[in-house]
């Protein structure tokens, strides 16, 4: 694995769990073998493009990575029930991927947003301040390095 840089997140207050704070670890990474990716899945770790990030907040450890085989998976007789009893109110839509106010609330209303549904221009707004802080500490950090990356 090729590291450019980690870096944490300062708290702030947990998205899942009321009274408790959360902290994000980041590792910008240049180049990762399967071998690699694969034990770091494994360890909790999540990718996102060359981002990978996990949970590390202090005397916590709730937060659990869950990986499921799609091709294999098989519902078992409680899903089931849970399906029947919500098919008029779940369908499902395969397409192209797009961000829509309907879905932004919805990911909004997931995480217990207290501000409620964000737009999406207020959503695009705090996301790029998110990934803005994110990237800029990784090129300070990268910048400060002795070593050479290329």
């Amino acid at each position: 694995m090729i590291s450019l840089g980690v870096v944490t997140t300062p708290d702030r207050p947990c998205s899942y769990l009321p009274d408790r704070i959360a902290r994000t670890q980041f590792e910008l990474v240049a180049e990762l073998s399967t071998a690699e990716y694969s034990q770091l899945m494994l360890d909790g770790w999540r990718r996102f493009g060359r981002s990978l990030f996990r949970p590390v907040c202090e005397g916590c450890h709730e937060c659990k990575a869950l990986r499921i085989d799609v091709k294999n998976f098989r519902p078992n007789q409680s899903q089931k029930r849970c399906r029947k009893a919500n098919r008029d109110d779940i369908r499902l839509a395969i397409g192209t991927p797009e961000v829509t106010r309907e879905k932004l609330a919805l990911y909004a209303a997931g995480r217990n947003d207290p501000t409620g549904p964000m737009g999406a221009k207020e959503y695009m707004m705090s996301m790029d301040r998110y990934v803005g802080f994110v990237y800029s500490e990784l090129i300070r950090q990268v910048l400060a390095s002795p070593r050479l990356v290329g």
